[in-house]
Order: C-alpha cells, then sequence, then structure tokens
C-alpha cells in the first residue's frame, strides 16, 4: 500500500494520529446515532447486497470500529488511522455540516468503502488477483484515451504495448513484483514485450504511477500525455477522491467496492462497464472476504 498518493498532491493514504486528535475533528455523539438511524432504514432496500451482513453487524456495535470526522482539509471519504487500528470516515466529503442532510444510501456507501479499505490494510490482496485487475485498469486506459489516441484506428498495433505496459505497472506497483517476471507476465497477457519500445523501460520506475504516464508519452503509444492530463481527465470520469485508485492497489479494491452500490453518489456505477466480466471477478474476490 502506497504511503502517500501522488495523484492527490502526496497527500497522506494513512492516518497516524493519538486518538485525542481525532476526537478533535469527531462529529458529536448525536450526529453519530442519527447516521446509524439513518443508515439503519437504508438497510432493507440494500438487502440483496453483499455489504448488508456486514454493515448491520457494524451498526449494531454502534460503529464503534470506526471514528467518524469531518476533516474538511483531506480529500478522501475514509482512511485508517494506524496508531488507533480503527477506520476513519470523513464526511466532510459530502460538503455538509448536518449528516442528516446527506442521503441515506450515501452514508451506506461511505461506511462500506471505509470497511473494505480498513480490511484491505490487514489482507493482502492475493497474487491470483493480478492478471484481473490488470485486464481492468486496461480496459479503462482505452475507453478514455483509446479514441483521443487512435488505438481503436490506425494505431492499433500500439495496443498490446499499451496492455503490456499497463500490466507491468499494476504488478509492480500493486503487488511488488520484480521488474523481470513483470515484464514476462506482461508479455504473456499481451503479446509485446520489452524489446517491442524504441526506448529503454528499465529507466521508469513502474512502481509509481507518475512514472508510467511518463513512459506511455515517451514510447508514443499515449503521447503526450501528462500527469496534468491524465489527471483532468480521470477526475471528469470518476470524481477527485477516486483517481487513487490508479496507483494504490487497496483504494482500488475500495473505490470497486463501493461503486457497486447502486446509485450512490461518491462511487461512479459506470466502473462496471469498462470491463464488466473482471468487475465482477473483483467483486467476487471482495465478497469472499467479508461473509
Amino acid at each position: 500500500m502506497k504511503k502517500k498518493l501522488s495523484l492527490l498532491a502526496n497527500v497522506d493514504n494513512s492516518m497516524n494520529f493519538p486518538q485525542s486528535t481525532i476526537d478533535t475533528f469527531a462529529l458529536d455523539e448525536s450526529m453519530k446515532q442519527i447516521m446509524i438511524s439513518s443508515v439503519g432504514l437504508f438497510l432493507k432496500r440494500a438487502s440483496n447486497h453483499f455489504s448488508v451482513g456486514v454493515i448491520s453487524k457494524q451498526l449494531d456495535n454502534e460503529l464503534k470500529n470506526f471514528d467518524i470526522v469531518y476533516m474538511n482539509k483531506y480529500p478522501l471519504p475514509a482512511s485508517f488511522n494506524t496508531m488507533t487500528k480503527k477506520g476513519v470516515i470523513n464526511i466532510a466529503i459530502f460538503n455538509k455540516r448536518d449528516v442528516i442532510n446527506v442521503d441515506p444510501r450515501d452514508l451506506y456507501t461511505i461506511i462500506f468503502y471505509c470497511y473494505v479499505y480498513t480490511l484491505f490494510n490487514y489482507v493482502k490482496v492475493k497474487d491470483s488477483m493480478a492478471t484481473t485487475i490488470a485486464d481492468f485498469l486496461f480496459s479503462v486506459y482505452m475507453k478514455v484515451y483509446g479514441k483521443k489516441y487512435g488505438l481503436a484506428g490506425s494505431y492499433e498495433s500500439e495496443i498490446p504495448k499499451l496492455r503490456f505496459l499497463i500490466t507491468v505497472h499494476t504488478l509492480m506497483s500493486f503487488f511488488n513484483m520484480d521488474r523481470k517476471k513483470a515484464y514476462i507476465q506482461a508479455t504473456n497477457l499481451s503479446t509485446a514485450n520489452e524489446k517491442s519500445f524504441n526506448i529503454n523501460l528499465n529507466e521508469y520506475n513502474f512502481t509509481e504511477i507518475n512514472e508510467l504516464i511518463r513512459c506511455l508519452s515517451d514510447s508514443g503509444v499515449l503521447k503526450g500525455l501528462n500527469t496534468y492530463y491524465f489527471v483532468s481527465t480521470m477526475i471528469n470520469r470518476f470524481l477527485p477522491h477516486n483517481i487513487c485508485m490508479f496507483e494504490d492497489i487497496v483504494r482500488f479494491i475500495s473505490v470497486l467496492a463501493g461503486s457497486s452500490i447502486n446509485a450512490n453518489t461518491l462511487f461512479p456505477s459506470s466502473l462496471q462497464f469498462y470491463n464488466r466480466s473482471m468487475y465482477d471477478n473483483i467483486l467476487n474476490y471482495v465478497e469472499t472476504y467479508i461473509k
């Protein structure tokens, strides 16, 4: 898991605060009880979703595994506090001071997101999921940039190279695979290899998203792509707090989990349409850990 999220100006991914510091941002007990009641009323409407059992248990426990805070300078919906070992739910993401003005569906979703994020701080995503996640991310890049860069037309030959680079980044950044093994696995998935490029791929640190973006541009696969353009296009599609899914595996898993709550406003349900079979496989994987 990344300590800092570079696409969000190096914001801390996890928190490391004593309880006394967290308490200065915490919602008062009456607001917390309103939140519990609101989400409780939504439970029946969510009865067909695989999250309902764990959310019900968290409500029965009065959300004692979470701190509910209002941190308007922290740009993410939730985090994990390594000092207190508790999830931190950041209501400020809704831009509303009073939780009574937040849709119960969104309150339910942010609790689920925080639960998944906290869980996968303890549970390592298995290497067997690497190909599935790489395929999903490749589909996103293709649909976001493919038409603009002609990958579905005259530059179709660049598609294997794009798949190769996305796979290498996924394996090295998300799964800590060494470069040599990542190249071999990426070649098996894409048919391209490191010799397919007119640049030296070994000069790029594929554990970092900014280096992947630089390589995509330098290689000519997505020529002219830079971090600013990448961030702006991904924000337009997925909202600012979700772009960290492209650089951190726990955020990626959590965003996809949150997006599966139909009609919530935090995590776009459109994610499922980038690659439905891989999306479903990832959700099935999450489900096996929260039953």
